[in-house]
């Protein structure tokens, strides 16, 4: 369903269980959970517990995404009530403190306005609950992000630390749908994981 601001939390957050999971990814863009490999998306319809918010700041991409969820992924299917794709900046995220348990940032900090990427790196701290995950995907321009990596650690230093760095280095460290993303992407690509720790 396409998500209004103020409804978001009422729409999935307020009813969240106690061993729910939710997952905001930032810029979705038209695919997002549509990519995921075919087990991962019948685990997710199957599972009761798993929510899925997508941002995106364009409305006519995400009006993609929605046709794409209800005609080719899960038509006549519940999960598709505990899926939110809304218009909202990752800069300025409509929910509430600690509320998310894994947030996805796809080919967002190789982005060469730098001042997007801080506000929104801000904010991920803000949302994300103890022991959440953070996951930055670079497939698009990893060289870009990686030479912020000194100042995007330093920023999540007190609060995140990296847990896991996979490349095409190391792809016997990923699992399925990162071996495929890193496979799919530039030479160069990368996937940072964090956990926050307070």
């Amino acid at each position: 369903m396409i998500g209004s601001p103020g409804k978001i939390e009422e729409q999935i957050l307020s009813a969240e269980k106690p061993d729910s999971h939710v997952t905001l990814e930032i810029g979705c863009g038209k695919h997002s959970i549509l990519e995921l490999p075919e087990d991962r998306l019948r685990e997710f319809e199957k599972n009761p517990a798993l929510k899925y918010i997508g941002i995106d700041v364009d409305k006519d991409v995400l009006m993609k995404a929605k046709k794409s969820l209800s005609e080719e992924i899960i038509p006549n299917s519940r999960a598709e009530e505990r899926i939110i794709l809304m218009r909202a900046s990752g800069g300025k995220l409509p929910l509430s403190d600690e509320s998310i348990n894994e947030i996805i940032m796809a080919n967002i900090l190789g982005e060469p306005r730098p001042f997007i990427s801080w506000k929104m790196l801000e904010e991920v701290r803000r949302v994300l609950k103890k022991k959440g995950v953070l996951k930055v995907i670079e497939t698009y321009s990893p060289e870009v992000a990686k030479d912020k990596r000194e100042e995007i650690f330093e920023l999540l230093r007190d609060e995140l630390n990296l847990t896991k760095e996979v490349n095409r280095g190391n792809l016997q460290e990923a699992d399925s749908l990162d071996k495929r993303l890193l496979l799919a992407g530039n030479k160069d690509s990368f996937i940072w994981q964090f956990e926050k720790n307070k």
